[in-house]
């Protein structure tokens, strides 16, 4: 069975000295190549990536394009193939560590040491894009630094032939090293392209210059800054500060079009700013700037979306109305959404003006006061990224790189802690039977659920007693039910929504979408309260206060899993005035019967 060496052993003509770092894709080992009597850095992947075929062909092709690729500040790559079922990479060994680390313990670098450093991986860039590879995964801790010398002298390394063809949320909402370097587009789900990687260098720089990444927060806060925040300026107003400004304001465009049109292009900037810094130890930063939202609110709201949107919304508008039970208001509705769109009852808020992609989701109606339920895919989860295209491919956010064990997140002290693994992992962005995720708290506590037995296609449940189906008239909406007695003035209630969505769609752009539509909606407190299992199913959990009709606040919890090419989305609708014990525990007994068919 194939199995990582141990220090010490042979490794084909390699001969294992030492753990440099470790990840779930791998380990990187430092070795000494037998005849050439000469240290590499070895990096062996992970066995279950061998068998995988899409990802064995898109290794060999982009180790041996990396192999002939003549770059000074490109880690060079001596030699790559399979031995005892591990596919590896021999590459040059750099002992002075890497940005990543250097950041974490000395802090934010002096504005010339940032800018040449910069400069010199845009130009590894632009000769890695100039033979159609896109590295997929900058960030300061795959920059390797040359020990000695009187100025920096920088190489990049752990293209994407390394990587994932995923990146995901951890099972605690916790930041992945990756998505703090994401391109906008590749948080809505677009292929990677050399302006994304125009960007993660941006992203570098501001670490370089200020210690940590542009944005921060969990990884579902980090991606919609991505989205929408304003791109970070230097405070100040010299020559050198100007220069290095619009340096962001380019690498750092939501829109690629925006962007530098190519990594020269950068690098020139780069140089320039290089050149306008005339004090050689200004050490600029940018000032920690709170999460924008409402006062009180956790969760971020950082305004309109500005990146660009595809295709007209269609389908109904369904907000919540009160009266009889008489099935729900429809009328047209107008306005955009991003990604994942949650009803909105009238009164509730305003989605800003522009388009989108979404797909309808509906409201449910009651006696009394009515709310909304439901979320469907829209457009966060339209792009594609084809695993066989080589400029194209999610990153990991495992740390792999040929270096000193360092991370490289939102804080670039964090150390990989993930152990090597034999494990076979499912390979399809759209989950399966092993969840990493916990189970709800309250499923585990909760009596279960004795009321009626609802059952869709995919899934079934039961309703709390007392509840009753309700008619959606949605084709979107597979189940939903309600309460026939209200709760401190208002009917909770539970529908489930089914989607179609890409074969690419990952959690975290799941996630991303969800927090962008609920801040477009006028939501408050959003919280993203991570991973959660579903019957073996990951599936994203967030919860937000919204406004029924007659202006009466609720609390939505939703969860949404990927299983089988479809989306999945749970919605429970509570009044905000029930104690978070109850409100938990009737979520929880509803969960403790969940099932997929």
């Amino acid at each position: 069975m194939a199995r990582y060496p141990q220090v010490g052993e042979a490794f084909g003509p390699y001969e294992v000295t030492g753990v440099i770092g470790q990840g779930g894709m791998g380990v990187v080992f430092a070795a000494r190549q037998r005849g050439l009597d000469r240290t590499v850095a070895l990096k062996v992947l992970a066995p279950h990536l061998a068998r995988q075929e899409d990802y064995r062909g898109r290794f060999i092709r982009e180790a041996g394009a990396l192999a002939r690729l003549d770059s000074p500040h490109v880690i060079h790559v001596y030699d790559h193939g399979e031995i005892e079922g591990c596919l590896y990479l021999a590459t040059q060994y750099v002992a002075g560590g890497d940005l990543g680390r250097l950041l974490g313990s000395h802090g934010a670098l002096p504005a010339r040491a940032a800018l040449t450093i910069a400069a010199q991986v845009a130009e590894a860039l632009e000769d890695a894009h100039r033979v159609g590879i896109v590295h997929r995964d900058v960030k300061p801790s795959n920059i390797l630094l040359r020990a000695g010398g009187s100025e920096p002298f920088s190489y990049l390394c752990d293209f994407g032939i390394a990587q994932e063809e995923r990146a995901e949320l951890t099972a605690t909402g916790a930041v992945a090293g990756t998505v703090a370097y994401l391109a906008p587009e590749r948080c809505r789900g677009e292929d990677a392209t050399p302006a994304t990687d125009v960007y993660a260098l941006g992203c570098v720089l501001v670490a370089a210059l200020t210690g940590h990444a542009p944005y921060r927060g969990s990884d579902v806060e980090v991606g919609v800054q991505h989205l929408q925040a304003p791109v970070p300026q230097l405070p100040g107003s010299d020559q050198g500060t100007a220069a290095l400004n619009q340096v962001l304001r380019r690498a750092l465009a939501k829109d690629p079009a925006d962007r530098h049109g190519s990594a020269a292009a950068l690098r020139d900037d780069l140089r320039h700013a290089l050149d306008a810094t005339t004090h050689r130890d200004a050490n600029l930063s940018v000032p920690a700037r709170p999460l924008p939202g409402r006062p009180g609110a956790p969760g971020p709201h950082t305004g309109p979306h500005t990146g660009p949107h595809t295709g007209p919304h269609t389908g109904p508008h369904t907000g919540p109305h009160t009266g009889p039970h008489t099935g729900p208001q429809t009328g047209p509705r107008t306005g955009s959404g991003t990604g994942f769109g949650h009803g909105l009852p009238p009164g509730g808020g305003q989605q800003p003006g522009g388009r989108a992609r979404a797909l309808p989701w509906v409201a449910a109606a009651l006696v009394g006061v009515v709310l909304v339920a439901a979320t469907v895919v829209g457009a966060l989860v339209m792009g594609r990224d084809d695993p066989t295209d080589e400029s194209s491919g999610d990153s990991s956010s495992e740390p792999t790189e040929p270096t000193e064990p360092a991370g490289s997140a939102s804080d670039p002290t964090s150390d990989p802690t993930a152990a090597p693994t034999t494990e076979e992992t499912s390979d399809d962005p759209l989950g399966g039977s092993t969840a990493t995720g916990t189970t709800f708290p309250a499923a585990a506590t909760a009596p279960p659920a004795t009321g009626e037995v609802v059952t869709t296609d995919a899934l079934t449940y039961r309703a709390p007693e007392g509840w009753e189906p309700y008619d959606h008239r949605s084709a979107s909406i597979t189940s939903a039910m309600v309460a026939t007695v209200p709760t401190r003035g208002f009917s909770h209630n539970i529908n489930t929504v089914e989607e179609a969505v890409p074969r690419s769609t990952t959690l975290n752009q799941v996630g991303i979408g969800m927090m962008t539509s609920l801040q477009q909606l006028g939501a408050e407190d959003i919280e993203a309260h991570g991973i959660y299992a579903l019957d073996g199913v990951d599936a994203v959990y967030q919860s937000a206060t919204l406004l029924a009709a007659g202006d009466v606040p609720y609390r939505v919890h939703q969860f949404v899993a990927l299983k089988d090419g479809m989306a999945h989305t749970l919605t429970f609708s509570q009044s905000v005035d029930t104690p978070e014990d109850e409100a938990a525990a009737e979520i929880g007994s509803i969960l403790a019967t969940f099932g997929w068919l």
